[in-house]
């Protein structure tokens, strides 16, 4: 497990490295970064967000989420209950100690 972790962190930086070079090596005659160079900046971002979005929507689909929304449904309902039942219980009483 740990050899693919590192290659694909080799893998990873090999891929970005000469990404990284060219974005800042694209400059125009003015200084100013240029469009792809700009656009090769923001691109691990864009990456790195669209990972972490992908990661929190796998989760929220899977069955665990969806046996944890399952039971915070059937913990509302049990609380309403109890409400109702406690409500009766209180009228009861008072209706008791009025007599």
């Amino acid at each position: 497990m740990r050899k693919k972790i590192i290659r694909l962190l080799l893998t990873g930086t090999g891929v970005l490295l000469p990404v990284a070079a060219f974005a800042n090596s694209a400059s125009d005659g003015d200084g100013g970064l240029s469009w792809t160079g700009i656009l090769l900046s923001v691109f691990p971002f864009i990456l790195i967000f669209g990972f972490v979005w992908l990661m929190i929507r796998r989760q929220q689909k899977s069955p665990q989420a969806q046996r944890q929304q399952q039971y915070l449904v059937r913990s509302q309902q049990h609380m309403e209950r109890m409400e109702a039942l406690l409500e009766r219980l209180v009228v009861a009483l008072e209706k008791k100690d009025k007599e």
